[in-house]
């Protein structure tokens, strides 16, 4: 494939994988007027300028109205929308397997798989097996919740919330504050709960001193 070629011509006649960050990233943000040389150029220099790199990118999530150095508003909402649809394509195709995830090496494997960033929580949501029927993604103790009780109502037979931390051993408050409240309202609901920190190398910690199994 020639190098004289940008790179959303390549797309058409090469695997996506075989693009490098900055020149998906500069297919996502075009400029009326821009050679695609410069746009790969300027994406590599925001890339560039992300406290983690790639995994910054998650952040916008959270912002997607908000002002970010170096991009315009719509491309700010278009990466927010790129990042929130492959974080669901990743889900779908994990909910699709139906592992099961009865120990702490399973959760911390299914979990490493979502490409979570640092901070990152989620809920897993186990069918009576065991299996993960569904994964959500948590912002809030109002999110953990309400997830909580839509898998009361769905039958669910057992939750995991999980914590991403690059370094899961200094597991923080925050983290136990959140799992000790999702842990009263699974008692109300007499839903089995455990909660976890998974770390980069596939390292968990209990956030929980649950003497009951997953599920």
């Amino acid at each position: 494939m020639s190098d004289e070629q940008s790179p959303r011509e390549r797309l058409r006649f090469s695997f996506v994988g075989h693009l490098s960050d900055a020149e998906l990233l500069s297919v996502l943000l075009p400029r009326s007027g821009e050679r695609w040389r410069d746009a790969v150029a300027r994406a590599q220099a925001f890339l560039d300028r992300q406290p983690r790199g790639l995994a910054s990118l998650h952040d916008f999530l959270s912002r997607p109205t908000q002002a970010v150095p170096g991009l315009k508003a719509r491309e700010v909402a278009t990466l927010a929308a790129a990042v929130e649809l492959g974080l669901r394509v990743a889900e779908a195709q994990l909910e699709s397997e139906k592992p099961v995830l009865d120990t702490p090496h399973r959760i911390s494997s299914y979990v490493l798989r979502l490409r979570p960033a640092e901070g990152e929580t989620g809920i897993l949501v186990l069918d009576a097996l065991s299996r993960a029927r569904q994964a959500h993604r948590v912002l809030t103790h109002r999110d953990a919740a309400a997830l909580a009780a839509a898998a009361f109502l769905d039958r669910a037979e057992g939750l995991v919330l999980w914590r991403y931390r690059d370094a899961p051993a200094e597991v923080r408050s925050e983290d136990r504050h959140l799992a000790r409240f999702l842990q009263e309202g699974c008692r109300w609901l007499r839903l089995p709960l455990a909660a976890v920190v998974v770390g980069p190398g596939g390292d968990v910690v209990s956030l929980l001193d649950l003497e009951e199994p997953v599920h």
